[in-house]
């Protein structure tokens, strides 16, 4: 897009040569955080044709909950790793992450969890699910911090290339 259009690559399973993008980043409202958290849950493993519609949008809810938590405990600097952190520590690292944030919402998930409420563990099932590219270190790595935001790319001319390794494409 023109001759002084930056070049960014992102390929977050090629740690090494990648351009960093943090998908939490400027994620300063609740409607931010939902949004991401949809695509997030959306992108994850297909779901089969007869299942509810219910924990994957319950699980995108949370997720955003999450993420403003995370953001608001790391100065606006949380990383899906750290949501990764949270998600595998279970009710215990949850309960923390919304008593130190003032998120009410994840205190009750957390109580929820504790309390053996199926559905509750779906969801958090759910939520583990939808990020299990970060499962992967070279992906925590790639996304822990930004070169560039989405606010970059609408502002000034770029090429974007994304890469992916075919093996890990579903």
């Amino acid at each position: 897009r023109g001759p002084r259009a930056r070049f960014i690559y992102f390929n977050p399973c090629d740690a090494r040569r990648t351009s960093r993008w943090n998908p939490l980043a400027g994620i300063n409202t609740r409607s931010q955080a939902f949004d991401l958290a949809q695509t997030i849950v959306a992108a994850g493993p297909q779901k089969s044709n007869g299942d509810s519609p219910f924990f994957s949008q319950q699980a995108s809810l949370k997720l955003a909950l999450l993420f403003q938590a995370v953001n608001k405990l790391f100065n606006g600097t949380g990383t899906m790793q750290h949501v990764r952190d949270a998600i595998d520590g279970g009710s215990t690292r949850i309960s923390a992450i919304g008593k130190a944030s003032g998120c009410a919402g994840l205190e009750g998930f957390a109580q929820e969890l504790v309390a053996g409420n199926r559905n509750t563990e779906t969801v958090m099932a759910e939520m583990a699910n939808s990020i299990m590219a970060w499962q992967d270190d070279a992906v925590c790595e790639a996304t822990s911090q930004s070169e560039f935001s989405l606010a970059d790319l609408e502002s000034e001319p770029h090429v974007l290339v994304i890469g992916l390794p075919e093996e890990k494409v579903e």
